[in-house]
């Protein structure tokens, strides 16, 4: 007996010992600032992994603008110990300093690029050190970045010339040499092409392959406007020629981000796992440059991580979008869906042609929103702790992937293989290294109830990520609410969103004061708005920003007032178009959060011809009230009329209140008061007698008081009316009387 259960032990070993670990590729898409998110759900994946490579084995990471950061980061550390301490790994430290003040330099500021690349050379620096440092001998990984031409490349051909080539993809294959000697960087070409295909320049002797890579995420990574296009070199080596290109041979050109045409890069993921991933008969992976079956390495798992991606169905999203009234919003939102359209139209081919991939794909997707998500994901870049609480967010999201989606495909002999990264020993044993998963165990206590939130979530250091998760938890409720208009639940949500749908209210975070009601959006009130009203009515302190707990609800004018501050930086950059190109800009901005301009000039024509100008400080507590000065043109009607002629002008000053909460980006009313003096020709401008009897016709000097209304369009259009009254200040006098409406242009001026 005691040897058949010898000999069964020796079979279960031998199963577990030559299973074959899943083939892995991870894809990361552009996602602006939503960068630190996807870092935390592939940092969590990936030390997941490394700590179970008898189940996974990661050999491709494919990624497009923001996204090709992290999959450098994660083809880099993929054969490295896992990271205990989230908050001192490379993932964290290349993400987290890319704030606005790294990014934006007034003095830096280029024609075509608000933000400066200066901001990207810590990071670069970290990649590099963790480049030379060196990988495990014998690791070997693909990585996979895109980038867009800024000048489309006409290939020739026969018979039909092939469409304009905009998108060039690189496949980089890096080989570990051992700790302390920098990897080896290679083009990798493998299976048919009937088209150049584009490689780096990391052959020769005067090769600097890690120049050469970061190169080309500077290029994958130029976003338009707000970086500048950036030169690549770069070889195109058509069908039959040599995979060699070597700084000599490489041409030159501009290239910016890779997500303008091809946001999803799975093709790229899909074409080197079948071409450049070799499954051994023993069940072993390895690279090769010779496979030319066009075969998956079965067993074999595609990872799609886009932070657009949400449990809660697209249909709460365009609930939330109000309803288009206007043709520029309406242009604006069509402008919007063509350009999403234009970068997802690779990966919705690939869905369509390629059924094998398809059954393989595992997609990561979120539950509560993310702090950057507003302004189209650029809100992070405005505070650290925004980026904090998506980093964390993200690693609870590919928690959830990992314990879900895989865990589901294992079997019990690789489940009994797999320890999650935060339950690691070793973390356990490291109080230092635990204190870095708080954020996490916080999430996960309060959204999935696993465990005390008050024990997961105590502490003051964390009691800005609190005040972030009440909020997302908030807008979380209130989307899932809207779902319950549509109809019953649709299978698949979060338990928490079915409690929203029933009518329950968010939970409470603990240690966050927060009084019943007023956390649902309120009518018409945009994702911005809502957020940072909720943050303010919680007390978030706003650190970057420079204000403090009691002045959180100032944040809103202060990042309108950056945006204004960058528009005008890139603006003063454009020459003759500088003028068109910040109206509009500001029409824009003003579409999302309105801001009084600093000075407008304007120009009114009708009885009273007018010339003025306005001020104010756009940011300061008294942004409602406007200083006015006036130059008001009386007669100019009798030149061309029988009536005795005469010439006055009235230079006034006086105040101008515009409520601000009534005005938005189209329409924009000011109630004013000036008083002044009217000069007339009529008493010689007061050097000469008055004839009293003729002054209704012909008004003499006198003093004159002015009430007015005013509405404009776009800041643009002036439509004003004017009380006039010039008092009898002195005795045989009579007291004047008039109604001026007047209708003109105004501009501003300043941001």
């Amino acid at each position: 007996m005691a040897r058949w259960l010898v000999l069964l032990a020796v079979v279960l070993t031998a199963r577990v010992t030559l299973a074959a670990p899943r083939a892995v590729s991870v894809t990361i898409s552009g996602g602006v600032s939503l960068i630190s998110y996807e870092s935390g759900v592939v940092f969590y994946l990936l030390n997941t992994m490394r700590r179970a490579p008898q189940v996974w084995d990661a050999r491709v990471f494919t990624g497009s603008s923001a996204g090709s950061i992290n999959a450098t980061v994660a083809a880099l550390t993929r054969c490295r110990a896992a990271e205990r301490d989230p908050t001192q790994s490379l993932a964290w430290r290349v993400v987290q300093p890319l704030g606005m003040d790294a990014l934006f330099v007034a003095d830096k500021v280029e024609p075509h690029a608000v933000f400066t690349r200066d901001a990207f050379e810590p990071p670069a620096r970290l990649l590099d050190e963790a480049f030379a440092s060196g990988m495990e001998d014998g690791c070997d990984v693909l990585l996979g970045l895109n980038a867009t031409r800024v000048r489309a490349l006409q290939l020739e051909s026969q018979p039909l010339p092939p469409p304009p080539r905009m998108v060039e993809r690189f496949l980089i294959r890096l080989t570990g040499l051992g700790p302390g000697r920098a990897p080896l960087l290679s083009n990798q070409v493998a299976g048919p092409s009937g088209s150049p295909r584009a490689l780096l320049p990391l052959d020769g002797q005067d090769a600097r392959p890690f120049a050469a890579l970061k190169q080309a995420l500077f290029a994958s990574t130029a976003f338009p406007v707000a970086f500048a296009p950036q030169q690549l070199a770069h070889c195109l080596v058509g069908p039959g020629q040599p995979a060699s290109c070597t700084p000599q041979a490489a041409q030159q050109a501009l290239f910016m981000d890779g997500g303008f045409f091809d946001n999803q890069p799975i093709g790229m993921a899909v074409r080197a796992m079948k071409t450049g991933v070799l499954r051994h008969e023993d069940g072993t992976l390895d690279l090769t440059t010779r496979k030319g079956t066009g075969e998956l390495p079965d067993p074999a798992l595609f990872i799609y991580v886009d932070p657009s991606l949400r449990h809660t169905p697209v249909l709460t999203q365009e609930a939330l979008r109000p309803a288009v009234q206007q043709l520029l919003p309406a242009a604006l939102d069509v402008g919007l869906d063509l350009a999403a359209t234009a970068r997802t139209i690779h990966l919705d081919n690939l869905m369509q042609h390629e059924e094998d991939v398809r059954e393989r794909l595992v997609v990561a997707r979120g539950i509560l929103p993310k702090a950057s998500d507003p302004l189209s994901g650029f809100l992070g870049f405005f505070e650290e702790e925004f980026r904090a609480f998506d980093f964390a967010l993200g690693m609870l999201d590919g928690r959830r992937l990992a314990q879900t989606q895989l865990w589901d495909a294992l079997t019990p002999e690789e489940r009994a293989a797999v320890v999650w990264p935060e339950d690691a020993p070793e973390v356990r044993a490291d109080a230092g290294a635990t204190r870095g998963w708080r954020r996490l165990r916080c999430l996960a206590a309060v959204l999935d109830r696993e465990g005390p939130p008050r024990a997961a979530c105590q502490g003051e250091d964390l009691r800005d990520f609190r005040i972030l998760l009440q909020y997302s938890l908030e807008r979380f409720f209130d989307e899932c609410r809207r779902l319950a208009r549509d109809g019953p639940p649709p299978p698949g949500l979060h338990p928490r969103c079915r409690d929203a749908m029933a009518g329950a209210a968010p939970p409470r975070v603990p240690f966050v004061d927060t009084a019943p009601g007023g956390w649902a959006a309120q009518p018409g009130e945009s994702e911005l708005d809502h957020m940072l009203r909720r943050l303010a009515h919680h007390r978030f302190l706003f650190r970057d920003m420079g204000l403090t707990r009691d002045t959180a609800h100032l944040a809103g004018r202060r990042i309108r007032g950056m945006l204004s501050t960058l528009v005008a930086a890139l603006a003063g950059h454009q020459g003759a178009s500088s003028v068109p190109l910040r109206l509009a800009a500001e029409a824009g901005l003003n579409t999302l959060s309105y801001r009084p301009p600093r000075h407008l000039v304007h120009a009114l024509w009708g009885p009273a011809p007018e010339l003025g100008f306005s001020s104010t400080f756009p940011d300061g507590r008294l942004r409602w009230l406007r200083l006015s000065l006036a130059l008001q043109l009386d007669g100019l009607d009798t030149v061309f009329s029988s009536r005795q002629t005469y010439v006055g002008f009235t230079p006034m000053a006086g105040l101008e209140v515009e409520p601000v909460f009534l005005s938005n980006a189209w329409i924009q009313p000011r109630f004013g008061a000036r008083a002044g003096v009217l000069f007339s020709s009529g008493d010689a401008f007061s050097f000469r007698g008055c004839d009293r009897g003729q002054e209704t016709l012909v008004p003499c000097t006198r003093g004159v008081v002015q009430a007015n209304v005013s509405i404009s369009l776009l800041n643009l259009v002036r439509l004003q009316v004017a009380g006039l009254w010039w008092p009898a200040l002195s005795a045989g006098k009579s007291h004047l009387w008039a109604i001026a409406p007047t209708l003109g242009l105004q501009l501003p001026l300043g941001i």
